[in-house]
């Protein structure tokens, strides 16, 4: 961990117990299965699942650890370049304010990502795709590491943070994310925090890690034939939901 010490940040492990207690559990059965019951398979899988832990981990820390670079926001450019197609995003949001029903279903498509993470690894370990599990893995590891070194270059603090927006004035539209990233995005660029504890936040607002990762999801599910169009119909409302909910 030499690039948290390089960025002068410690982290309060206090809170974490839990996520070393599933991942020794996960440690425990590749190891049971591997020398003592015999089941490859499980085996594989106890080490597939600390993977997903460490990858989560890893860019959770990345993403904070980049934030101290501190370059130059990028919102009014990114604004620039909404307009530039034709898209406003203040008109989008009010507009979605006046739709009840995809407003709810727009927060719970947004919320679905990562209880289809889950969801995926274990249909995956069911139907016997171990390879394509693995793949899946790299996929969000990778895709992972590319938004936050992005994010780090081009930073910016997203609509509700820029325009300053109390969401709580809207009538239907109670965006999932909107401004939980401000204060320790604020914070790791100002340099006022030195200890991170965890839960920690998701920081990253551009480019988006959940319409990148709707994609890596559609492509996890295609194999299972019975999935994949449902998958396709709900991570393309993600992708819809995010300006909205991100």
């Amino acid at each position: 961990v030499g690039w948290l010490a390089v960025a002068g940040i410690t982290l309060d492990t206090s809170r974490i117990g839990i996520v070393f207690a599933v991942g020794a559990m996960f440690a425990a059965v590749s190891v049971i299965y591997r020398f003592v019951r015999r089941d490859d398979k499980l085996s594989l899988f106890g080490h597939i699942a600390n993977q997903w832990i460490a990858a989560a981990a890893l860019l959770g820390l990345l993403s904070y650890v980049s934030a101290r670079l501190n370059f130059p926001l990028t919102d009014e450019a990114l604004i620039a370049a909404d307009r530039a197609l034709f898209f406003d995003w203040m008109s989008y949001v009010n507009w979605v304010d006046t739709k009840p029903l995809l407003a709810r279903l727009f927060s719970l498509a947004y919320l679905s990502s990562g209880p289809q993470i889950l969801a995926l690894v274990v249909l995956l370990f069911l139907t016997n795709r171990m390879v394509h599990l693995q793949k899946f893995l790299l996929a969000f590891l990778f895709t992972g590491l590319l938004t936050v070194a992005l994010a780090a270059l081009f930073p910016a603090v997203g609509g509700y943070v820029y325009y300053d927006i109390d969401v709580s004035h809207y009538a239907h539209v109670h965006p999932a994310a909107a401004r939980v990233h401000e204060a320790p995005l604020i914070s790791m660029r100002e340099s006022s925090v030195s200890v991170l504890t965890f839960p920690m936040q998701g920081l990253i607002t551009f480019p988006s890690f959940h319409s990148a990762l709707s994609i890596v999801l559609i492509y996890a599910a295609w194999p299972i034939r019975h999935l994949r169009w449902l998958s396709l119909a709900l991570n393309i409302l993600v992708l819809f939901s995010t300006p909205v909910d991100g």
